[in-house]
């Protein structure tokens, strides 16, 4: 497992054999460390082309509707034209991250992306995700 990014708030491990990218968020986030996470993110998978992306937000806080919507636009459409195909994420039991995760799998699976699925549970999430890695 390689680390591409280690910040107080979240880190990136790639995995090159699974082809799988993990940003696991460390505690509430600000929309800056938000938006500079996820540009390290999609700088990740267009360099390597990475398939599979688990995002653990159980630590990552409220996030606001413009950096979702930021999201949908700025960094969904590239990653999907790179290869990113399926993305499992954890979430706690609150409703507002729930909300906010279930309107980006709408709007990623609305603009081709194969699978987004949710999960509680990280054991179940990867092993979801690597039974898509048909590479």
């Amino acid at each position: 497992m390689q680390i591409l990014f280690e910040k107080d708030y979240a880190t990136i491990t790639y995995e090159a054999d699974l082809k799988l990218l993990t940003l696991s968020w460390k505690r509430f986030v600000s929309s800056q460390e938000y938006r500079i996470a996820f540009s390290a993110v999609l700088k990740s998978i267009e360099e390597k082309r990475i398939p599979l992306f688990l995002a653990d937000t159980r630590k990552q806080g409220i996030i606001s509707p413009t950096d979702r919507k930021w999201l949908e636009s700025e960094m969904i459409p590239p990653a999907l034209k790179v290869g990113l195909k399926y993305v499992a994420t954890l979430l706690n039991k609150d409703i507002f991250k729930k909300y906010y995760l279930s309107k980006i799998k709408e709007h990623s699976e609305n603009s081709g992306m194969s699978a987004f699925e949710m999960f509680d549970d990280y054991d179940k999430a990867r092993a979801w995700l690597l039974s898509k890695n048909t590479l």
